[in-house]
């Protein structure tokens, strides 16, 4: 058999097979979404946009995220942590225009803990001038959007926002004091 004849089969088996996936995928979208009702937990799947954490495959973008923090040395690492708290706060913005407050208020709660667990590891081994200013700003404007964003949320989730804000300064305030400390 020739060479091209290969490759067209080949082709034609893996587009065949892409396509019973795809067809497949659409079918559990179906049945989950007949089955479910909590909208953090729907599921679906839509092509073109950006993939939320509705999304089906969500779960593979959270994998890649995980693999590249892992992957990281401890800088690297930091602004990632960051890089992705300001991602998911973009999300849940994203999320709230669809009027999916549960999902978007899960997504701010991940959003704060990437920040938290970057505070934690600067003011555990690191001293870097540039990333305590990143990570400022990055806390800032978690706060301000927050401050944006709160009413659109109903009384029981403010709640949690609020706590989240509350932490928020105290995080600032450890990284001031850090600041003060090191002009020491």
């Amino acid at each position: 058999m020739s060479k091209k004849i290969k490759f067209f089969l080949s082709l034609f088996s893996f587009l065949s097979g892409c396509f019973i996936v795809f067809i497949s995928l659409m079918n559990v979208n179906v049945a989950s979404s007949e089955s479910l009702e909590d909208e953090s937990s729907k599921k679906s799947f839509y092509i073109g946009k950006k993939i939320l954490p509705d999304h089906l495959f969500y779960p593979i973008f959270m994998t890649t995220d995980r693999i590249r923090l892992f992957l990281s040395d401890q800088n690297e690492r930091i602004f990632v942590q960051i890089d992705y708290g300001i991602k998911r706060l973009e999300t849940a913005k994203e999320l709230l225009s669809q009027d999916k407050k549960t999902l978007a208020l899960t997504t701010l709660s991940k959003g704060h803990r990437y920040l938290v667990d970057a505070t934690e590891e600067y003011l555990l081994e690191n001293k870097n001038q540039i990333v305590l200013d990143y990570l400022k700003q990055a806390l800032l404007r978690q706060k301000n959007e927050f401050l944006q964003i709160k009413d659109q949320f109903t009384d029981n989730q403010r709640v949690t926002i609020d706590k989240i804000l509350i932490e928020n300064q105290i995080y600032q305030d450890k990284l001031d004091s850090t600041l003060i400390l090191q002009q020491i």
